[in-house]
């Protein structure tokens, strides 16, 4: 007799077992033993890397980073010089075009509730894309600021060994 419960063909303990350790997925202590596992890999890839494959990766990290830094630099501009040269303002212009038109054309209220839903949802799908693309660019930083640091970890106890 086997001490799985099967239910139209699937071990049900099997299935309660998946889904528990994707709940535990989400928890700091497994998060945190996933990342020291992608941790012990790299340094253990890094320490295996001859010493000119080393400098290579490590300048290449370095380059990386820095343009990363270059892009999220000209983003930031970008977004200051709309705000600047008050972009949001066509859209409210274009708002407030539409309910003239709309209050010398007829009485209705359907201009003016259509133009709204299309400038709320061009200014919020603006914001959304900003939002994405920093967040991408600093979890880029941050990823890549920490292979840098990894090699040089590496390198400094490489010196040291010898």
């Amino acid at each position: 007799m086997t001490d799985s419960v099967t239910w139209k063909g699937v071990d049900m303990r099997q299935s309660e077992n998946k889904f528990k350790n994707w709940v535990m997925s989400f928890t700091y202590q497994e998060r945190r033993n996933k990342q020291l596992e992608i941790f012990r890999n790299q340094l253990e890839d890094y320490s295996s890397m001859d010493k000119a494959e080393l400098n290579f990766e490590y300048f290449n990290c370095i380059a990386e980073y820095e343009h990363k830094k270059n892009i999220l630099t000209l983003v930031i501009i970008t977004i200051a010089v709309s705000l600047i040269m008050n972009i949001w303002e066509k859209l409210f212009s274009f708002l407030s075009t539409a309910i003239k038109y709309d209050n010398y054309m007829n009485d209705s209220q359907d201009t003016f509730m259509i133009c709204l839903i299309i400038a709320s949802a061009i200014g919020l799908t603006f914001v959304v894309v900003i939002v994405i693309i920093l967040s991408t660019i600093f979890n880029d930083l941050k990823q890549l600021k920490k292979k840098i640091q990894l090699i040089e970890y590496v390198k400094s106890e490489e010196e040291n060994e010898d």
